[in-house]
């Protein structure tokens, strides 16, 4: 999978841009606040109808513009395929060959980039809220069936939380949770166990490229915390009605899950250095790659911004040479000697919302 063709409408600090990619490395570099990462941005929104930092969509529309629109062109499985998105009045459109898609959920898993960001950290370094969505987003590009279950758990769980608040009121019974409850409870139950299964695919797929790329994470390890195990949860938000009642909200269940990396059998958030988190955050990444290209049986496409930072050099040439491997690569940098020039495919000079691309760095 790559994409051969961007073009941006008033996104961001785009007027109007079309860029056309190339197989491998494509690098973009230029000042802080040129634009660099908003097109890395939009990449992420096409694919999965948000912003890598879900910003609102008024956030993403350029200054004095009504509204944005951005559009690829990439291969897919040998074929040409195109997506599009239209933001106006507040409402979304999404696109694919030409055809309306009916729900944002649809275009998931059309085009699938994984993100590499210097705020990848703080899946270990900070709450587990983080580590959820990381892993709920890696689970629902895999496999439709978890979206689903995830999306209605949600639904179900905003529900069941509302409900508490009648009842407090004295608007509602308590007996009304039940139904809830079970439905909570059918839906966890599958989002429980493809977590546990995705976390032992994950540390066995973080060992085996530790040891590929010879990085010093002796002994790794990935644990699992479901906050209510499988065939518990209706029994246990039964149990804690009372305590759910006091804080309106539902205070446990698959919502509240969280997972642990360790190095040497110490848990990395407290004891690693960010050099380290950062260098284990990309083989987080990179993980999900293989694991993604395990599933679909092509890769997807791999967006970088700033993601070397805290890394030394040895650590960087062997991530080059690993970066090679993959059939598409966009990277972006304020320095455009990041990597060895000899990798790159294609060179993009960005400067204040303009890309003019070289086959060479200038």
């Amino acid at each position: 999978m790559f994409i051969k063709h961007l073009h941006l409408k008033n996104f961001r600090n785009y007027e109007n841009a079309s860029i056309d990619l190339d197989r491998g490395i494509n690098l973009f570099f230029g000042e802080n606040g040129s634009g660099k990462t908003n097109l890395l941005d939009a990449t992420h929104y096409i694919s999965y109808g948000k912003s890598v930092r879900n910003s609102p969509e008024d956030e993403l529309v350029r200054f004095s513009s009504t509204g944005f629109a951005v559009s690829v062109v990439f291969e897919k499985k040998g074929e040409d395929c195109t997506l599009s998105v239209k933001y106006s009045d507040r409402k979304k459109e999404f696109w694919k060959n030409e055809m309306k898609l009916e729900k944002k959920s649809d275009l998931i898993g059309e085009l699938t980039v994984i993100p590499f960001s210097p705020e990848d950290a703080d899946v270990i370094s900070q709450g587990s809220a983080q580590r959820r969505r990381a892993l709920d987003i890696l689970l629902s590009s895999v496999d439709g069936e978890y979206l689903k279950s995830l999306r209605w758990y949600n639904k179900t769980l905003r529900q069941r939380n509302a409900l508490l608040e009648r009842i407090r009121n004295k608007e509602s019974l308590e007996t009304e949770t039940v139904h809830w409850d079970k439905m909570l409870s059918l839906y966890g139950e599958y989002i429980v166990h493809e977590r546990g299964k995705m976390i032992e695919i994950l540390r066995d797929n973080i060992s085996r490229l530790a040891a590929e790329m010879e990085t010093p994470f002796e002994n790794f390890d990935m644990e699992y915390r479901p906050s209510l195990k499988r065939g518990e949860i209706a029994e246990k938000m039964s149990a804690n009605l009372g305590r759910d009642l006091k804080s309106l909200t539902t205070t446990q269940g698959p919502h509240r899950d969280d997972f642990v990396f360790y190095i040497n059998g110490q848990d990395a958030s407290k004891f690693a250095s960010r050099g380290q988190q950062r260098l284990l955050c990309f083989m987080f990444r990179l993980a999900e790659v293989d694991i993604y290209r395990d599933n679909a049986g092509e890769y997807p496409v791999i967006v970088i911004d700033e993601a070397f930072i805290e890394l030394d050099k040895s650590t960087v040439l062997k991530l080059e040479d690993k970066l090679t491997s993959y059939p598409q690569v966009l990277l972006a940098s304020a320095d455009g000697n990041v990597i060895s020039e000899k990798i790159v495919s294609a060179f993009f000079n960005v400067s204040g919302g303009y890309v003019e691309k070289n086959k060479k760095n200038k």
